[in-house]
């Protein structure tokens, strides 16, 4: 990864409409006070980062100019990890979460709809802006995606191509294993962490019949937002001690 200390913008189609949003061009001009002819760097969330010039400091508008490509990923060159949690009932917890989970490089955000779900609704647009702002603060080269309001039979069926799968609950309700020792490194994963309250076994029975593997995070009992970045931690461990 390359870094420097010039500022990062998000702009999704830069190549082809180089016009940052009104967020980001309010915070290129009216924050950070960038006028035309300044360096910055841009990325698209898609696996490039951009190397660029100001060329109109507008407020409401900021254009920039591509000079080159600085960094490149393609996606299937990296590890997936998958992470589904129930919303908490306390708002920042949720997005506490999702600012790490961007930092930490997941690809793929799930925010369930459990039977025991404390918070039915979020803020989509506040927490695309927490990852945008989390991509930038990181470097990282893609922006996650985001999913709301999944059951557990949903996710079953649309992620059921993944390689490793995993569900995380405090039951006992099926022996578990341990997930740093059961997971391996190089493989796709997702991971589901329920509610407060927890899975109902109807929802772990649905995901253990589609060949997720029942695990333990550990001898604590970890809040949800706790137990998603501890999963989410291991798979980056894992995988980084391979490369």
């Amino acid at each position: 990864m390359i870094f420097n200390e010039l500022p990062s913008f998000y702009c999704p189609d830069v190549e082809l409409s180089p016009v940052l949003s009104l967020e980001e061009s309010a915070h290129a001009v009216k924050v950070l006070r960038l006028q035309s002819g300044a360096r910055c760097n841009v990325l698209d969330g898609k696996g490039k980062m951009y190397a660029c010039t100001l060329a109109e400091a507008d407020p409401k508008a900021a254009i920039v100019s591509v000079d080159s490509v600085i960094q490149e990923i393609e996606r299937g060159e990296i590890s997936k990890c998958v992470v589904c949690m129930a919303p908490t009932k306390n708002r920042d917890r949720t997005e506490w979460f999702i600012e790490k989970a961007v930092e930490l490089g997941v690809s793929d955000i799930i925010l369930l709809h459990c039977d025991r779900s404390e918070r039915e609704k979020v803020s989509v647009e506040r927490l695309e802006k927490i990852m945008v702002s989390a991509m930038k603060q990181s470097r990282h080269l893609f922006l996650p995606s985001l999913s709301v309001g999944l059951s557990v039979e949903e996710v079953c069926r649309k992620w059921k191509g993944i390689e490793q799968k995993f569900i995380a609950y405090c039951a006992e309700t099926f022996p578990k294993k341990d997930l740093a020792s059961t997971m391996t490194a190089g493989s796709d994963s997702i991971i589901m962490i329920g509610p407060e309250g927890d899975f109902t076994d109807t929802e772990v029975q649905k995901a253990v019949d589609s060949g997720y593997i029942p695990v333990s995070l550990g001898t604590y009992r970890l809040r949800t937002e706790t137990a998603a970045l501890y999963a989410l931690a291991s798979f980056r461990c894992i995988n980084d001690r391979k490369q």
